[in-house]
């Protein structure tokens, strides 16, 4: 009975407390400035990803005529490279999606009726606690798992997007910069267009044309110079891959997982 009562206690300082931090310490503002400016990221990432893919595109249809019925294709060495970013373009729909439906999940939770059903909630709940019916076990179970459903909802996204920036700055950053890394890819988009152009542009002289068109060092140069673009730009896509499949899907499902079942726990819907 000591240890029901203890319980029961605890529970109403928790409800007390989430109110009091809510109240008078809303985190609200910090986590949308999270939300936006993830969301503003995964964008621009994507936006660098389109245009690395328009500049390949250009690359593979450039060809060069050595001689008559012979046709050099050198930018089709891009064409692994353009199979990952295309794969990449799905990651960063899935993530810009991900961040959009946490936008708008957090606009609803932070909304003045669910905040005002919040608080009326958790009074129920901790007038619940101590005054009992005959025969009510099954609504209160009921009860207590809208109110849990409720708490869940409105603590979720600030506290995943809090959790995610300390991961992400911590453990994650140093191997997978996102800014960093999407400034290679950036550059490596530069690098492409500036080689299509010197490709495709023509030579002043006659006789400097027709040299360059059967000069083999010629088009092993071209065909290095995009091996090695694409080498480097792939390891860099990969790494933003890996950084916002983590940072987008993996750990935003892993964390509401984890916070659903501490607070099922802690209130006790077990019991």
């Amino acid at each position: 009975m000591i240890k029901l009562y203890i319980l029961k206690g605890f529970l109403s300082l928790l409800s007390l407390g989430i109110v009091v931090c809510l109240w008078f310490f809303p985190l609200d503002h910090y986590a949308r400035n999270i939300v936006d400016s993830s969301l503003k990221e995964a964008v621009i990432v994507f936006g660098v990803a389109k245009g690395l893919n328009a500049a390949v595109s250009i690359a593979q249809g450039t060809q060069i005529t050595a001689i008559p019925g012979f046709i050099f294709a050198i930018g089709e060495a891009l064409d692994p490279l353009n199979d990952l970013i295309e794969q990449f373009s799905w990651v960063m729909l899935a993530s810009i999606t991900s961040l959009g439906l946490q936008k708008i999940l957090y606009n609803m939770v932070t909304g003045e009726l669910y905040t005002y059903v919040l608080m009326g909630s958790l009074l129920g709940f901790n007038l619940w606690l101590y005054v009992r019916y005959a025969n009510d076990q099954a609504l209160r179970n009921y009860y207590m798992r809208f109110v849990l459903v409720l708490l869940f909802f409105r603590l979720a996204i600030p506290l995943m997007s809090m959790a995610n920036v300390f991961i992400y700055e911590h453990y994650v950053k140093q191997d997978y910069n996102i800014e960093k890394t999407h400034m290679a890819v950036d550059q490596a988009s530069k690098e492409i267009h500036s080689i299509n152009s010197t490709t495709t542009q023509a030579k002043t002289g006659f006789l400097e044309s027709i040299t360059e068109k059967f000069d083999t060092a010629y088009y092993k140069q071209k065909l290095s110079q995009y091996e090695s673009i694409a080498s480097n730009a792939g390891e860099n896509i990969l790494n933003l891959m890996v950084a916002f499949i983590f940072k987008t899907i993996v750990f935003p499902i892993l964390f509401l997982f984890l916070l659903y079942k501490l607070l099922k726990n802690l209130f006790g819907l077990e019991r």
